[in-house]
């Protein structure tokens, strides 16, 4: 990783410093996931808790759910699609008008070949069930592609004011790897993965969580690895993409 954090203060303590950004986001955040995922459960059907549906079943009732939720949700997702508009480049001046329908076509060429129209839908469902959604146009080869961020694996600066968090000082999406798959993606850190793996299974207390919580590095009953792929400002944007212990890009 090339930035001046790494040249001044040691590629230990950047990634110590990039860790305790997403411990701050990850503890900041926790009454809201928690929120969120009883949104999606309303969403879903899931309205009643374990001792309503004990006292119903004691009386010999049925769970009768009329789920309004989701009904307000899809016709919110139904209003966005059927009001949503192309994207259009309009020029400065009159002598820009050529280039403005190239820039137009550019841009629609993009969201055609990446079937945009279906992404922004799943990611306005997210902002109005779990209050956020998220997204990322990034270059594979010589093609940009728009991503889809899952809500759950999004993280952002705490701090952050706005709504599109234009004002963050740091973006950031969690995924988990099999330390295998991991080490296929970057061979040249084989020998830290495999510490780090061991390390955690020194540590390693026992859960019954049925799904990796977000701070919890390794998942070592299934040999699966958190990895950050982290954006932050630093006089400019900086990348890095790291797990607990090294850094791999």
């Amino acid at each position: 990783m090339e930035n001046g954090v790494v040249a001044a203060i040691g590629q230990d303590d950047a990634l110590s410093a990039l860790l305790r950004q997403f411990e701050a986001s990850a503890d900041a955040s926790i009454h809201y996931r928690q929120e969120a995922e009883l949104a999606r459960d309303y969403n879903d059907g899931e309205q009643w808790t374990p001792n309503e549906r004990a006292t119903l079943k004691k009386r010999k009732q049925p769970c009768i759910t009329d789920n309004r939720i989701s009904d307000k949700v899809q016709y919110l997702l139904g209003l966005e699609r059927k009001t949503r508009t192309d994207p259009k480049a309009y020029p400065r001046t009159p002598q820009d008008e050529g280039s403005a329908e190239a820039a137009t076509d550019a841009i629609r060429y993009v969201f055609d070949c990446n079937d945009f129209q279906q992404v922004r839908s799943a990611v306005f469902e997210n902002m109005l069930v779990e209050g956020v959604g998220a997204a990322e146009v990034v270059r594979d080869g010589k093609k940009d592609k728009i991503r889809k961020i899952r809500w759950d694996r999004f993280y952002a600066d705490p701090h952050s004011m706005e709504l599109d968090y234009s004002d963050a000082l740091y973006l950031g999406v969690i995924a988990w790897f099999d330390d295998t798959r991991l080490m296929q993606l970057y061979p040249a850190k084989r020998a830290e993965i495999e510490g780090c793996m061991s390390d955690a299974q020194r540590t390693y207390v026992d859960t019954f969580d049925d799904k990796p919580q977000a701070k919890r590095y390794f998942d070592v009953k299934r040999r699966r690895i958190q990895v950050f792929e982290h954006y932050y400002w630093q006089g400019q944007w900086m990348r890095a993409v790291f797990m607990k212990g090294t850094f791999l890009e």
